[in-house]
């Protein structure tokens, strides 16, 4: 009996020990693995500790966000003090109970960066080889547009979503749009000062660090799920270009060139499964896709995404002519000789929008030095060109009281290029001497080779077999020769100096070394005197850089060997 006594006491005793142990591990368990005490509280619990985030805090709860504030992740959020939001609700007419739900989830997500950004690193660019030290001015949101309705070319009205690419829409990418902001480092590495930031926003004092619209009053309030930046005015989504665009009809001639003639809307299974599960419409949805020859899409929030983070620390310019302007230059330059652009060729279109699109930010002080998607500066004085001004989520918008006008319309190219009875000539024009007499710098007087007097000298352009052709009689011959042949009439006929008048003789070396003569406004060279032509000019026109001179025939060259000439003279 004694036995089973002691063994079960010693059983007992072991047990005890045990369970002794095993509470003791976990207690060093979890001491060793507990929140440290030293740790900053979640961002919502921060910004409640701060007693000046009330009406922002029951934004964020009418949003549904608390939770996510309120647990693991990594944020940067510019909150607003409860100063910002009494004057947002009175200039708005509007409070926090006023607020729906969709408005007040727009706005926390809009003011909610990914990844957790201090006021020293903000502004530096997440490359995918490193960090590079100031140089960004932009972080993408938590917001993005979803669907809406937009209007097709036969003016069906579809469920339409925007093109997170150049020309083309990934299903997996929300288009997410940006937040811009300013600091005194990065202002410093760009040479720009607060005259930039207060060009853009007037009625704020630039800081130093600056979000949109908003001075930041507090900086780096540490989070354990993020950082808290303290502003003193509310930010809401920013518009896209795009959507800017349609939302000013002072702008509606300029948007309906894209809308006409550079958009297609293509239909999306993944867009209509995405927005069927969303909303139990089963409703055909389409993706507004812009033409791939245009420096960017309006609608892409995504910059060019050659790198993931690429949007940081660049975004889309575009100059906008009010439509008064537009018209008038529609009317007396691009469709002087068209009527309409249903029937110009569309590399007009495009190099005219191209020509008011940038893939850089165009800084107010850095329009001389900052070149569009053709190469050309920005041609607008900031003060007095400029009419309306913003920063917007996927670039900078300027309203303007003037077109910008591109080298190819405005120098002497631009004549026969805006001109259908020049098809063939431009053509020609393009293989070689294009890029030369659109140099608004230099001088060129040009004469000009309409398409009939080049078919009436036998000459023509085969579309279909993208070749030149000579006809005499019934044969017919093409190839490289005729090219060059044609070339060297081309060449023949410009001058590298502005000839104002053909009044009085004299004489000029063209551009390919010919020599051209001309008297009372009749042109010579070897080829028309070798035939006895004379060779006329019915009119005159003035470009940037020069006159062009419209003929009645063809300035050739000679084809005669030296001894004919020395027998004949």
């Amino acid at each position: 009996m004694l036995y089973h006594t002691m063994y079960y006491f010693k059983r007992i005793t072991i047990l005890l020990l045990s369970i002794t142990s095993l509470f003791s591990c976990k207690k060093k368990f979890d001491d060793y693995y507990a929140r440290p005490s030293n740790l900053e509280p979640h961002i919502y619990q921060q910004l409640q500790s701060k007693g000046k985030f009330k009406n922002f805090l029951a934004v964020i709860d009418k949003a549904g966000y608390k939770e996510t504030l309120n647990a693991a992740g990594y944020w940067t959020i510019f909150a607003p003090n409860d100063s910002a939001f009494q004057a947002y609700f009175t200039i708005n007419n509007t409070s926090v109970e006023k607020l729906d739900s969709a408005k007040a989830r727009a706005m926390v997500q809009f003011m909610l960066v990914y990844n957790a950004f201090e006021k020293d690193r903000i502004d530096d660019y997440q490359s995918s080889t490193g960090w590079l030290p100031d140089q960004a001015f932009r972080r993408r949101t938590a917001y993005y547009s979803s669907f809406y309705d937009d209007t097709m070319q036969n003016g069906q009205v579809v469920k339409t979503i925007q093109s997170n690419r150049n020309g083309s829409y990934i299903s997996t990418d929300n288009n997410n749009k940006y937040v811009p902001y300013f600091t005194d480092v990065y202002f410093n590495s760009r040479g720009l000062t607060a005259s930039d930031y207060n060009y853009f926003y007037p009625n704020t004092q630039y800081g130093g660090f600056n979000v949109g619209e908003a001075k930041v009053v507090t900086q780096d309030i540490a989070a354990e799920n993020g950082v808290i930046h303290e502003i003193d005015s509310v930010l809401t989504p920013l518009p896209s270009i795009e959507e800017y665009l349609r939302s000013k009809p002072e702008y509606s001639e300029f948007r309906k060139l894209f809308d006409k003639y550079m958009v297609s809307f293509v239909a999306n299974s993944d867009a209509t499964n995405r927005y069927k599960l969303l909303t139990g419409d089963n409703k055909q949805v389409y993706v507004k896709v812009y033409n791939t020859s245009l420096a960017f899409s309006p609608n892409n929030e995504n910059y060019l995404k050659l790198q993931d983070n690429d949007g940081q620390q660049n975004s889309w310019t575009m100059f906008v002519p009010k439509n008064d302007v537009l018209l008038d230059y529609e009317k007396n330059t691009l469709l002087e000789y068209y009527g309409s652009f249903d029937n110009t060729p569309t590399s007009i279109i495009l190099d005219f929008l191209n020509a008011h699109m940038w893939v850089l930010p165009v800084w107010p002080s850095k329009f001389s030095s900052s070149i569009n998607f053709v190469g050309e500066e920005a041609r607008f004085n900031p003060q007095t060109d400029v009419i309306d001004r913003k920063i917007l989520s996927n670039g900078m918008f300027y309203g303007t009281s003037k077109v910008q006008e591109a080298n190819v319309f405005s120098t002497v190219y631009g004549k026969a290029y805006l001109d259908p009875k020049f098809s063939i000539m431009t053509r020609l024009l393009n293989t070689d001497l294009k890029f030369v007499i659109t140099n608004p710098n230099s001088k060129f007087t040009l004469f000009m080779m309409p398409d009939a007097v080049l078919r009436a000298a036998g000459y023509d352009y085969d579309v279909n077999s993208n070749l030149y052709t000579f006809t005499s009689g019934t044969t017919v011959t093409s190839g490289e020769s005729i090219r060059q042949t044609l070339l060297r009439i081309l060449n023949t006929g410009v001058l590298t100096k502005n000839v104002t008048s053909l009044a009085l003789p004299d004489i000029g070396e063209s551009y390919n070394g010919e020599f051209i003569k001309w008297n009372a406004n009749n042109v010579f060279t070897a080829g028309t005197q070798d035939a006895g032509k004379t060779v006329k000019v019915d009119s005159v026109k003035t470009a940037k850089n020069g006159t062009v001179y419209y003929l009645n025939g063809l300035l050739t060259y000679s084809s005669w060997l030296f001894g004919k000439h020395i027998m004949n003279l």
